[in-house]
C-alpha cells in the first residue's frame, strides 16, 4: 500500500444530488466506501472534510470484511461549509500500519 498517491476510488455521499448536498437538520450523511483489495476487520477508515476539520474514524467489523461499507456520519460532525464546495476523502489505515489514500471527491454544500 502506497501513502501517497491515491490508488483507491472517491468516496460517495448517498444524499447528495450529483455533486451537491442539501443539508437536513437531524438527518445523518451515508459515507459509502467501495470494497478494497486486502479489506479485513480491524482496518481503520478515516474521512478527511476539506482542510482543517477533524477526521473521522470508523474501524471495520467482521461483518463488512469484502461488502461495500456504509458510514453514518452526524451533521454536528461535519464543518460548516455552506456554499463552499468542498474536497472529502478517506484514508485505509490496515492492521500493519500500511496506509492506502483515496482520490478527492468534490462537494458543493448549499448554505441551509
Amino acid at each position: 500500500m502506497s501513502d501517497t498517491d491515491p490508488t483507491l476510488p472517491a468516496p460517495v455521499v448517498e444524499e447528495a444530488d450529483g455533486d451537491v448536498l442539501t443539508p437536513i437538520e437531524g438527518r445523518d450523511l451515508t459515507i459509502s466506501i467501495p470494497p478494497y483489495h486486502a479489506m479485513e476487520a480491524g482496518d481503520t477508515i478515516v474521512l478527511h472534510w476539506g482542510g482543517g476539520s477533524a477526521p473521522i474514524q470508523h474501524q471495520l467489523t467482521d461483518t463488512q470484511d469484502g461488502e461495500p461499507i456504509s458510514i453514518s456520519v452526524p451533521w454536528d460532525d461535519i464543518p460548516d461549509f455552506g456554499g463552499r464546495e468542498i474536497n472529502f476523502s478517506y484514508q485505509i489505515v490496515d492492521r500493519a500500519g500500511n496506509v492506502s489514500r483515496s482520490a478527492p471527491a468534490q462537494i458543493t454544500i448549499e448554505q441551509p
